[in-house]
């Protein structure tokens, strides 16, 4: 599982409810997939995406919006590696929906 497999903006996007929501998918990249690195910052990346869930399903997720939500996850995981930042920065693109 990759990030080309995490849903993207758009009106249908779920953080926390219904099938095909964003927790079940990144769990699972986290288990499974090529997003092993991400498994111990998934409850930080939850919170910041939950934050912005309005903004994503517009698709007004913008550079801007996704600066804050990576400085918040910076906030709560002090411990993040080179790999973990490129990752999560490479996430929010795919949830502004610029890929």
């Amino acid at each position: 599982m990759d990030i080309k497999n995490l849903p993207g903006s758009g009106s249908d996007f779920r953080v926390s409810s219904g099938a095909g929501n964003f927790s079940k998918k990144l769990s699972s990249a986290t288990r499974y997939g090529d997003l092993r690195n991400l498994a111990d910052n998934r409850k930080a990346i939850l919170s910041a995406v939950k934050k912005y869930e309005g903004v994503i399903k517009i698709g007004k997720f913008d550079r801007l919006r996704q600066l804050s939500a990576y400085n918040q996850i910076k906030k709560m995981d002090h411990n993040l590696s080179k790999d973990d930042k490129a990752e999560i920065k490479k996430m929010f693109k795919h949830l502004g929906g610029k890929k």
